[in-house]
C-alpha cells in the first residue's frame, strides 16, 4: 500500500467491518467519562463478573452475537437481584469502549 492508504487505513474517526472490510465513519460520542450513566451502575459493570468476560469481545460482529445470546430486556438492573447489572447495560458500556461506527448502528 502507499502511505496515502496506510494513513486512510488507521484513521482513528473511522471504523473498517472485519467480514467485509467496509470503512464508515465512528459515531461520536457525546458523553461523560461515565458515559453519562449512574456512577453506582457504572462501578457495578465494571465489578460484574459477566462484564469480566467481555474483554474477549474484539469485534462489532461479536458484539451483537453476544447481544442476542444474552439480553433479553433493557432493564439497567437484574430483577430480584439488587446492583447486579443487567447483561443490557453491560454490554452498552462495552459498546461505547468499541467506538462503533455510524454503519454498524444502522
Amino acid at each position: 500500500r502507499n502511505p496515502a492508504q496506510v494513513q486512510e487505513a488507521d484513521d482513528p474517526d473511522e471504523a473498517e467491518d472485519e467480514i467485509t472490510g467496509e470503512r464508515s465513519k465512528r459515531m461520536p460520542q457525546v458523553c461523560n467519562t461515565n458515559y453519562n450513566l449512574n456512577p453506582a451502575l457504572r462501578q457495578n459493570i465494571l465489578a460484574s463478573e459477566y462484564y469480566k468476560t467481555l474483554a474477549q469481545l474484539t469485534s462489532f460482529h461479536e458484539l451483537v452475537d453476544e447481544i442476542y445470546s444474552n439480553v433479553s430486556n433493557g432493564r439497567p438492573f437484574i430483577p430480584n437481584r439488587p446492583g447486579e447489572p443487567s447483561s443490557c447495560f453491560c454490554l452498552l458500556h462495552k459498546a461505547f469502549l468499541l467506538h462503533l461506527s455510524y454503519k454498524q448502528l444502522q
